[in-house]
């Protein structure tokens, strides 16, 4: 048969099936004179999370102690961050409400060894009595990280909430956040109506139930 006359099949080209957007990870730490993991990285979907926020987050009897250790904080935040999974951006949120009165001296090596494994650190004070320039010395130290002073629920979640990106894709870089939560005896003061730390509770619950339709 002349060339001219032959009957070709048309090509059908397949498409990659497109990887699935990978959730961002949350972790939470707590500290008073020292540091532990209140929740281990988990999806904002994860039961766990929800639980660590509502129950062990406004609970004193996690043997914390009643001082404000940031060092201890970032310390343990750093040891969650390290191991945070491949192509995982890595940032820790520290909020605190005073002063430090342990161990600090060591706030800015823990800070230069976040800093060198590219851990972006974001600061928040809360309240009127925190450590305001001790915060804003942190968030400039690392790239991009951001200092917020806060005083109610509205601009804690703000702050939470509003520094999320409004949608996903494949093209993001997922995340692995640690939340480092004073729990000092003084998040157990009045701030406006309720305690310091349930409008931390309140906003971080507000944050997982965003992050969770994002990613729904």
């Amino acid at each position: 048969m002349h060339p001219a006359h032959q009957q070709y099949q048309p090509v059908v080209l397949q498409r990659p099936p497109i990887a699935p957007v990978r959730p961002d990870l949350i972790a939470i730490v707590g500290f008073g004179n020292r540091a532990s993991v209140l929740a281990a990285p988990a999806t904002a979907a994860a039961p766990t999370i929800t639980q660590v926020i509502q129950n062990v987050i406004p609970s004193q009897s996690d043997g914390l102690g009643g001082g404000t250790n940031i060092a201890a904080g970032l310390r343990v935040a750093g040891s969650l961050l390290r191991n945070a999974p491949k192509g995982f951006r890595r940032r820790a949120w520290l909020l605190s409400d005073g002063m430090p009165n342990c161990e600090e001296n060591e706030i800015f090596p823990q800070l230069q060894l976040l800093t060198s494994q590219y851990v972006n650190v974001n600061t928040i004070a809360f309240g009127n009595d925190a450590d305001v320039k001790l915060l804003q010395r942190i968030a400039a130290a690392t790239h991009n990280g951001r200092y917020f002073q806060v005083n109610d629920l509205a601009a804690l979640t703000r702050a939470f909430v509003g520094s999320q990106p409004h949608h996903h894709s494949i093209a993001t870089k997922p995340e692995l956040t640690v939340y480092v939560i004073d729990k000092s005896g003084s998040m157990w003061d009045p701030m406006g109506t309720s305690k310091k730390i349930d409008i931390v509770q309140q906003a971080l619950l507000k944050l997982v139930h965003y992050k969770k339709q994002l990613f729904s």
